[in-house]
């Protein structure tokens, strides 16, 4: 079993195509090539840690969610993020999402949805309490998603795992802390 992180897909956010120029001409399209690019390399029974907003724009297409998640390899743990709110008993009841967080701590290692310096647009009080709690478990690095832009390094500590920032495929852990510099 190997452990893979990834987070922001937006699966049925059309207008993500063009806030964050991703190459396609509809959500569809967008969809099925994020769907192959996840299968490519996470397997039946590897663990996904998926960080947060797994979609947005979903207007009424519950149903069409559901079908999409079970296409996707592996065990899914969902760690909440700005635009996962569709409820803990939906993730887990419907798309058969194995378990869903706010945050993840393991050994060093910090999963939460955002990243917990220089974000101006997150509301202060979330950042405060995922900040406690990477302190409390005393973490040293931090994987995260939320922010979409691919022009700005990762921030000190930080990683970033969101599709767009990872050629829309998500991150063997093992591999990338054998090879990851992180920055000092």
């Amino acid at each position: 079993m190997k452990i893979f992180l990834t987070s922001d897909h937006h699966f049925f956010h059309k207008n993500i195509i063009k806030y964050t120029s991703r190459p396609f001409n509809n959500e569809y399209k967008m969809n099925e090539f994020m769907i192959k690019k996840w299968n490519s390399v996470v397997k039946k029974y590897d663990l996904v840690l998926y960080l947060g907003d797994l979609t947005a724009g979903l207007k009424g297409r519950k149903k069409q969610l559901v079908e999409v998640v079970n296409r996707l390899n592996g065990k899914i743990h969902l760690i909440l993020g700005n635009h996962d709110y569709l409820g803990r008993d939906f993730y887990i009841n419907e798309c058969g999402i194995k378990s869903v967080s706010k945050y993840l701590a393991i050994g060093n290692y910090f999963f939460c949805h955002y990243p917990l310096i220089q974000d101006p647009d997150f509301l202060e009080p979330k950042k405060e309490i995922l900040k406690e709690n990477f302190k409390k478990h005393k973490c040293k690095y931090i994987f995260h998603g939320h922010t979409h832009n691919t022009e700005y390094p990762n921030y000190e500590n930080h990683f970033n795992v969101g599709v767009d920032r990872n050629n829309f495929t998500p991150i063997d852990l093992e591999k990338f802390t054998e090879t990851y510099k992180w920055q000092k």
